[in-house]
């Protein structure tokens, strides 16, 4: 399990097509929003998280979901975790911050 944060728009547009493979890899992908830089500005852009999930989807890969916030995060974890699954949290803005929420979720889900 894939839980991405791609890091600034500009680098979202140039790498969408090698995003949306590359997270189709996995056996489902959580795709958060776009985590800016100062030196860009989200209104000069036209790109959002929710377009790596339509590349994937024109490539017939449905296990890249695009999600609004954490809280959508959260509900799609605790319906979509498997026993054995690994979590991998991978992005150059915040995403790691979640490692507690999750190890929450895991606990809770899988407790012995």
């Amino acid at each position: 399990v894939v839980i991405f944060q791609p890091h600034t728009y500009s680098r979202t547009i140039k790498f969408l097509k090698q995003f949306a493979y590359s997270l189709s890899l996995a056996d489902i992908s959580f795709v958060l929003p776009i985590f800016s830089s100062a030196r860009e500005n989200s209104r000069d852009f036209h790109v959002r998280s929710t377009d790596i999930q339509k590349e994937a989807e024109k490539n017939n890969k449905n296990n890249v979901l695009a999600l609004k916030d954490i809280k959508e995060l959260k509900n799609n974890l605790e319906k979509n975790l498997r026993p054995n699954d690994i979590v991998f949290t991978m992005g150059a803005g915040d995403v790691y911050k979640l490692k507690d929420e999750i190890k929450k979720i895991i606990t809770k889900l899988f407790k012995k």
